[in-house]
């Protein structure tokens, strides 16, 4: 029970990885009102996504990685980044100790790698 809810978890963050890193604007501040504001749109026709169309990985696989509007194919990072994310929540406490989850050790190993995550996806769209 506790590594699904975990598993989760982590595809969340990793969802919210995603929006940080596709709207990070090196010339701002990264926790800035642009990056973190407003609703998310489809990448090619803008359309204001809808709250089913935002469920980390279930909506990807159900939509069958296409845009509901413009038919158009979604980039990958997305159910990638957020598999990584859960794959993070789930073994950093499970080579911890799962049993002791959450303690203060795996909070800060699961922040560790996330943090590393989203400056790589950075780091891979500015260059």
């Amino acid at each position: 029970m506790t590594v699904a809810f975990l598993f989760c978890i982590g595809l969340l963050f990793g969802s919210f990885l995603n929006v940080i890193s596709l709207r990070y604007n090196p010339d701002k501040f990264i926790f800035h009102s642009d990056v973190l504001g407003g609703r998310s749109r489809c990448p090619h026709c803008g359309m204001k996504l809808r709250w089913f169309e935002l469920i980390p990985l279930v909506s990807f696989l159900a939509q069958s990685g296409l845009c509901r509007s413009c038919k158009k194919r979604l980039s990958l990072q997305y159910p990638v980044v957020e598999l990584l994310s859960a794959l993070v929540f789930v073994s950093v406490p499970w080579r911890l100790g799962l049993e002791s989850f959450p303690d203060a050790l795996s909070i800060i190993w699961i922040f560790v790698f996330l943090s590393l995550l989203l400056i790589a996806l950075i780091d891979l769209r500015i260059r």
